[in-house]
């Protein structure tokens, strides 16, 4: 009796052949899966525009060699079905090896689709943190604009409420007042004040002025002539006004400081913790010169 003739030469040769194909990219595909491996998620200011370029040619890439293996996987299984009753006529290591291949490349397929859903899920997250920081630059641009805007219409509004003082006027700085016995002031008030006529003078530059620092002393020690500035503290009172002004860019020729001691108190009392005894710890303002008169 003849030997049947299974006619395996052909089809073993293409199961290696595809066998070895599949074998390369999934080494290609593990070698990708383990250079990502570990990667955390950049950092919202660290996310190179190359970088998410780069993995939209990878998720690309993926999906190309995803749809080729899943054909390949069609036409294996069409292939199976075509050749079922030879295979079943065809000894047991051949199809062995047949259904090892294709077990394998399901496999592989399964690993890739993971992998592109994981390279999917990546881009996304790029995408929405870079649409995080488009909204943060646009509202922090948005944030500038408005404060420009509003402090230009500060100084215009500022500029309209300073009235305009002439030579030999004084002007009392109400809210420059001193803790008793010391040149510190209570702020923010007293800074605050010394900012706004620090801007009137910086939009006269023609003006001169005299800066007087006043204190407190008893209205019997005034009386009895010994009313004294023993520590000089008016004068430094002044000059605290006086250096104020400068930071804010006033020239120092333009300001004359001195101090009056109690020679000239607004208020006579013994109470020095009363609110009219804090009104002599003073600074008052004259106007010298305006040269632009």
């Amino acid at each position: 009796m003849a030997k049947k003739n299974r006619e395996v030469n052909i089809f073993s040769a293409s199961v290696v052949d595809l066998f070895a194909s599949g074998l390369g990219v999934f080494l290609i595909v593990s070698i990708v899966a383990l250079k990502n491996q570990g990667k955390k998620l950049p950092q919202i200011q660290t996310i190179p525009e190359s970088e998410i370029q780069n993995n939209a040619e990878e998720l690309k890439n993926l999906k190309k060699e995803l749809k080729e293996l899943a054909s390949e996987n069609l036409k294996l299984k069409a292939q199976e079905l075509a050749n079922k009753k030879n295979l079943e006529e065809q000894n047991s290591e051949d199809v062995e090896k047949f259904k090892k291949y294709q077990k394998l490349l399901e496999e592989k397929i399964a690993r890739l689709e993971q992998l592109l859903k994981q390279k999917q899920n990546q881009i996304d997250s790029q995408s929405q943190i870079l649409s995080v920081i488009e909204d943060e630059a646009d509202k922090k641009a948005k944030k500038i604009a408005l404060q420009k805007k509003y402090t230009a219409q500060l100084l215009q509004k500022q500029k309209k409420s300073l009235k305009k003082y002439d030579v030999g006027e004084k002007i009392q700085l109400n809210d420059v007042k001193f803790y008793p016995g010391t040149d510190r002031p209570i702020e923010p008030y007293a800074s605050n004040e010394i900012v706004k006529f620090a801007s009137y003078l910086n939009q006269h530059p023609g003006v001169k002025v005299e800066v007087a620092g006043h204190i407190f002393e008893t209205k019997s020690a005034i009386e009895k002539g010994n009313a004294e500035d023993t520590y000089n503290l008016s004068v430094k009172r002044a000059k605290f006004v006086c250096e104020t002004m400068q930071k804010y860019g006033v020239d120092s020729s333009r300001l004359k400081c001195v101090g009056y001691g109690a020679s000239k108190p607004l208020v006579l009392t013994d109470d020095e913790f009363s609110e009219e005894a804090q009104k002599n710890r003073r600074v008052e303002i004259e106007i010298l010169d305006d040269s632009n008169n």
